[in-house]
């Protein structure tokens, strides 16, 4: 009986695996013209786009699409994702690391949602999901030196130097050829071979997480899609559909409890057990607002327990670095 199971679950594992994988599209940004001028954030922001390498996507909720904000059927504001048009929002936010002006090149994606399917992230479940991809760059060279990866509710951040990174400032028991974050085995250092390679980012399909993350100039041999590029301030104010003439508002909500967080993207099964007790948050798990908590409502943070939230936020990098155990002022 026991072989028995066994086996079964192998078979089902086998399947979960081929089903997982599915079709392949590469959703590629918009060209970079050369030279690059360092000076202009349309610019910087082409150059360093990521191509998003996306299975499953044969199934609409593994595809890339664009935030729209409607009147939903009791009178309020939704959020919902439209897959047919694919989206990155961006924008380009200014930092202090290691006493240097960077640049943080930021690209915001959404998906419909990650479905509830019997795996080990069943608990990951909600719709409207969302990943963050942040270039940090020198300001006076736009030399890159960090690439982060988050989902956008701030879960399994992953933090990676590229080769520009001095050897000294990074975490002593930091291993050089690869790294396990949160399940994942990715790159423990990027390799900038060239300037006209772009990060690209292998995407899970279902989790929407990271399982490769590297520069490159070549893709996989499948259907390339356009990626259209939208401000993300156009998040916090645009039209709503079905709503009166003129009618404008956020996909974030604007009043407490939720202010800063996505409309429709709560996540129960994370916010109301262990992860939401151990977090202190109750909407721990749902995807917010980027940025100064000041302004947005939340804070963007990046750690689980209480006492390193405020380390950990992602619009303070120095600060979530050396918590990291780097060492910022031997980065330069």
């Amino acid at each position: 009986m026991i072989r028995a199971l066994v086996a079964w679950l192998v078979t089902l594992g086998t399947a979960v695996a081929a089903h997982a994988s599915g079709d392949v599209a590469v959703y590629v940004p918009p060209a970079c013209e050369a030279p690059l001028e360092i000076e202009s954030d349309d610019a910087l922001l082409r150059c360093f786009a990521p191509v998003f390498v996306a299975t499953g996507a044969e199934e609409s909720h593994n595809r890339i699409g664009a935030v729209v904000l409607e009147r939903g059927g009791f009178g309020g504001l939704s959020v919902r994702v439209d897959p047919a048009r694919p989206v990155l929002y961006t924008e380009v936010r200014l930092d202090i690391v290691g006493g240097e002006l960077v640049r943080q090149l930021v690209y915001r994606l959404h998906f419909e949602g990650i479905p509830f399917e019997f795996s080990r992230t069943f608990y990951e479940a909600h719709r409207n999901a969302g990943l963050l991809v942040i270039v940090t760059v020198d300001a006076s060279t736009a030399t890159p030196r960090f690439v982060t990866v988050v989902h956008t509710c701030g879960c399994y951040a992953a933090v990676l130097p590229t080769q520009h990174v001095s050897r000294a400032a990074l975490p002593p028991d930091r291993p050089q050829d690869v790294v396990r974050i949160y399940g994942q085995t990715l790159p423990a250092i990027l390799a900038v071979l060239s300037p006209g390679t772009r990060p690209t980012i292998w995407l899970e399909a279902g989790s929407h997480r990271a399982t490769d993350i590297r520069f490159a100039s070549e893709w996989p041999n499948a259907p390339v899609v356009p990626i259209e590029f939208r401000p993300i301030a156009e998040l916090r104010d645009m039209p709503v559909v079905g709503g009166s003439d003129g009618e404008r508002g956020s996909i974030f909500h604007d009043t407490w409890p939720a202010r800063g967080h996505v409309r429709g993207a709560w996540n129960p099964i994370e916010g109301l057990t262990a992860w939401g007790i151990v977090a202190l948050d109750p909407m721990v798990g749902m995807d917010k607002d980027f940025g100064d908590p000041a302004h947005t409502g939340t804070a963007f943070y990046t750690m689980l327990t209480p006492w390193r939230q405020s380390a950990s936020r992602l619009d303070r990098f120095d600060r979530l670095l050396r918590e990291l155990g780097y060492r910022t002022d031997t980065l330069w």
